[in-house]
């Protein structure tokens, strides 16, 4: 899930379509949820061998709970390993239907909330229960990767690794 498909809303997006491009290039049938697309969008996926499917909602806005809502489920059953960006999707997991094969989850962490303040406002309440939700996620996950050193280990998470960037030493 992303707000909008390519490089225009920046961060998770970029991460997200970069991995989509990049796991269709590995000849992966890659499906991409975003909110809204335009047909230039559409035209770039296809390009890339990424199937793009939206909500209809406004990308003004990153996504929320009530966004989830509008996925339909029906669309996504058939898929095989389910990869998800921190807490919203974990309600997309949580209502994912169930039945058939089991799927397989990829959790990316990308902030810890109990150590920032990423929205800016949250309170100690709202940051305990981001945290918990998090916590929650990665024992979803089959598989957690984190951007930063020590961060899945500061969640308690086992089955987990770190993206090194290009600039990170080895």
């Amino acid at each position: 899930m992303a707000t909008a498909w390519g490089s225009k809303h920046g961060g998770i997006n970029v991460f997200n379509y970069r991995m989509c491009r990049g796991l269709a290039a590995l000849g992966h049938s890659v499906i991409c949820y975003v909110k809204e697309y335009t047909t230039g969008d559409l035209d770039d996926a296809q390009k890339q061998g990424v199937t793009l499917m939206a909500i209809q909602r406004s990308a003004d806005r990153k996504w929320t709970l009530e966004d989830v809502g509008y996925i339909k489920y029906g669309e996504v059953r058939e898929i095989d390993v389910l990869v998800v960006h921190d807490i919203l999707c974990k309600t997309f997991l949580d209502h994912f239907p169930t039945g058939g094969s089991r799927k397989l989850v990829a959790a990316f962490i990308h902030t810890l909330y109990r150590e920032t303040d990423y929205f800016g406002d949250l309170s100690d309440d709202d940051r305990n229960a981001k945290d918990a939700a998090q916590r929650e996620l990665m024992k979803m996950a089959d598989q957690a990767v984190a951007q930063r050193e020590g961060q899945l280990q500061r969640l308690g998470g086992s089955r987990s690794e770190t993206i090194r960037s290009k600039h990170q030493a080895s």
